[in-house]
């Protein structure tokens, strides 16, 4: 008889976490056909929405350089954790497909109630929000690369409150 009420807290802790997290399915997006200069939905959902745009930084921290920069919002009245890996396509190509469970490839933002937090030039030690997309002058010995898209993957968002 003691083990019916282990096993059933057991069953409600599961359940409970369950609900704490959530998995979202984030689309490609291919710089090749667009390029926006003002803030684009990438992912919404009740909880949390992603935006991105194109950016040339040619002062700051991120000089010399067109990245891709990001804009996150908790849409809840509760703290939120966002984590994912970066999918990145560099002229056409994957670039880092061989090894997408990298620590390099996760990243994550916290995220209080109805916060929002924006990547610009400035962003340099925050790489979650921004992804370098190419040189604007090249210098010799520099890499004419550019990224030609990108996915979140393992995109998931975290309740905090739900886990304490």
């Amino acid at each position: 008889m003691t083990q019916l009420p282990i096993i059933t807290l057991a069953f409600l802790f599961l359940s409970f976490s369950s609900m704490a997290q959530e998995s979202v399915h984030a689309p490609f997006v291919d710089l090749e056909t667009t390029h926006p200069e003002d803030w684009e939905s990438y992912v919404t959902t009740p909880d949390f929405s992603i935006e991105y745009r194109l950016e040339s930084c040619d002062s700051n921290a991120l000089s010399n350089q067109a990245v891709v920069l990001f804009r996150f919002t908790n849409l809840t009245d509760q703290p939120q954790t966002i984590s994912w890996n970066k999918q990145i396509w560099r002229n056409g190509s994957c670039s880092n497909c061989h090894d997408l469970d990298s620590p390099e490839g996760a990243f994550k933002v916290y995220l209080l109630p109805h916060e929002t937090i924006e990547g610009d030039c400035s962003s340099k030690d925050t790489k979650a929000l921004y992804i370098f997309r190419n040189f604007m002058a090249l210098t010799p010995g520099m890499s004419k690369q550019t990224l030609t898209g990108f996915r979140f993957l393992s995109l998931k968002t975290t309740n905090q409150a739900a886990n304490e």
